[in-house]
């Protein structure tokens, strides 16, 4: 075990994205306007259909609904980025348990161009052999974009359990994952890598001092946060006294933070990534690392603050 803080920005794998493209594919731009109804409902349809993909083992159906690059972050595996990799995860999960149902209910949806945000609860449940029947429920983030068909892939998904579990408690449990294949080029301006790196070291700072204040005041008064194993917490209210009971000095928290992808989409900013980080001394202490999902969104002036994130324990 590590005492000490890790400060450092570490940038992996970017790509900068745009919110422009076609429904046709012939260059015209896409309807973006949406209502909130229209996109729940579009993805209420495409739910149930990614359910019937997974009682069924289609896996070949399931991996069709991911973008050609994409982050798919499972608890406690390593995150996937590649079709090769997917498809393995998926053949090996279901060669293992039997699926029985499965069901998402949407909390929010949030258009951004022609990517869409889609945050919601989850309900798996599956046996294996002769077993009886266990559940995995939990939360789940996703960010989706339109393709050129207009059709919704899968950019990012995270995913996690709402109460304490260990990693042998998910249905994928014995899923060995050889290759996360994380993005290998970037392309960021200037300017935001320098807006990320004052957000991220302001982030880092305030969990090596143990200050739960600065920590909150990391996120958007109207920001949302899932926790690994919690139920969500939206809005100043159900931060504040959140992070301040979790961030306090005698903890001796430190993390450090690897941004693999992110996607600016104007007026926020998407990122995926991984933490590492401890708490204590070699003695009393301990380790944790994770994936996480990041919204964020710039004030009134300018700076970019966390709008929307989950994280969960890759491990």
């Amino acid at each position: 075990m590590k005492t000490g803080v890790i400060v450092s920005i570490a940038f992996v794998a970017i790509s900068a994205m745009t919110c422009q493209g076609s429904r046709t594919g012939k260059g015209e731009p896409y309807n973006n306007t949406y209502t909130t109804e229209e996109l729940r409902a579009e993805l209420g349809a495409i739910n149930g259909a990614i359910a019937r993909h997974v009682v069924l083992e289609q896996t070949d159906s399931l991996v069709a609904r991911y973008a050609a690059d994409f982050a798919y972050m499972p608890e406690f595996k390593p995150a996937i980025g590649n079709v090769a990799s997917l498809t393995d995860f998926y053949n090996q999960w279901f060669g293992m348990v039997a699926n029985n149902h499965y069901r998402k209910k949407i909390y929010l949806v949030e258009a951004y161009g022609d990517h869409v945000l889609e945050i919601g609860d989850f309900t798996l449940g599956y046996a294996s052999g002769q077993g009886q029947e266990r559940m995995y429920n939990g939360n789940y983030f996703i960010l989706w974009r339109r393709d050129n068909r207009g059709q919704l892939k899968v950019r990012a998904e995270i995913f996690g359990s709402n109460t304490y579990l260990t990693a042998a408690d998910v249905p994928y449990a014995d899923v060995i994952v050889a290759d996360s294949g994380v993005l290998e080029t970037s392309h960021v301006s200037d300017a935001l890598r320098s807006n990320l790196e004052t957000y991220d070291s302001a982030l880092v700072a305030s969990i090596e001092q143990g200050d739960g204040q600065a920590r909150a005041s990391g996120f958007h008064p109207e920001g949302l946060y899932i926790p690994h194993f919690s139920l969500r917490l939206e809005g100043m209210d159900a931060l504040l006294p959140y992070l301040v009971g979790i961030y306090r000095p005698e903890s001796k928290l430190y993390t450090r933070n690897t941004y693999q992808e992110v996607f600016d989409l104007g007026e926020v900013v998407f990122l995926t990534g991984h933490f590492t980080g401890g708490w204590g001394d070699a003695a009393t202490g301990g380790t944790f690392q994770g994936n996480m999902a990041n919204l964020l969104k710039r004030n009134e002036s300018g700076k970019l603050l966390m709008y929307r994130q989950m994280v969960n324990n890759d491990q």
